[in-house]
């Protein structure tokens, strides 16, 4: 009986200590020129492929004050892949200070390959902390859910793990209602200097 009061009184002190070191309130990071994060993007369809898809390996850099990235379609890539806070805030994939149960909405209208517009409301919700295991470490992290409603493909749900460790979204897993997946994943991160 003692030994199951130690180990509830332990699970009690992690509850307490580590929950709000991770989702306390996690403030938004900053970011040193030369910080770096290289994710791999993998995408597989049982449905329609966009020509605007994206697929592989796509590094984000911080140099002079703003975000580049190598992806040919920076615009669709920072809308389409939550990567770090501040590549774009359309939609506003990191909302700060991210707290338990923080929820927010975002209205806009996306444009087609064939030029039809449509409307969409997303829905995000943080769930909480959780362990993101991916190639380029594990991290705790904080769970968010984005929900998708009326884009030609349907509902699509994203489920996000952001990282105050590496400033970034380490993971992302979509599901399309159509069948398409799509799974992004962390596989470096770190600062290099670049040179003169």
């Amino acid at each position: 009986m003692k030994a199951l009061g130690a180990r509830i009184f332990s699970v009690l002190l992690a509850i307490i200590f580590l929950t709000p070191a991770v989702l306390g309130e996690t403030s938004a990071p900053t970011y040193k020129d030369g910080d770096f994060w290289v994710f791999k993007i993998d995408r597989q369809s049982t449905a329609f492929i966009s020509s605007r898809a994206i697929h592989g390996v796509y590094t984000v850099r911080f140099r002079d004050g703003k975000f580049v990235t190598d992806a040919d379609d920076v615009q669709y890539f920072s809308d389409t892949v939550p990567s770090v806070h501040g590549l774009t805030q359309n939609p506003p994939w990191l909302r700060f200070p991210l707290t338990l149960s923080k929820k927010w909405t975002y209205e806009f209208q996306y444009t087609s390959d064939n030029g039809r517009q449509y409307s969409v409301s997303a829905e995000f919700s943080v769930v909480g902390p959780e362990t993101a295991s991916v190639p380029g470490g594990t991290f705790e992290a904080v769970k968010i859910v984005r929900s998708d409603l009326g884009a030609r493909a349907g509902k699509i749900v994203h489920t996000y793990f952001y990282s105050s460790r590496t400033g970034s979204v380490v993971k992302v897993d979509t599901h399309y209602q159509s069948g398409t997946t799509i799974k992004v994943e962390l596989l470096e991160y770190g600062n290099k200097k670049a040179s003169p």
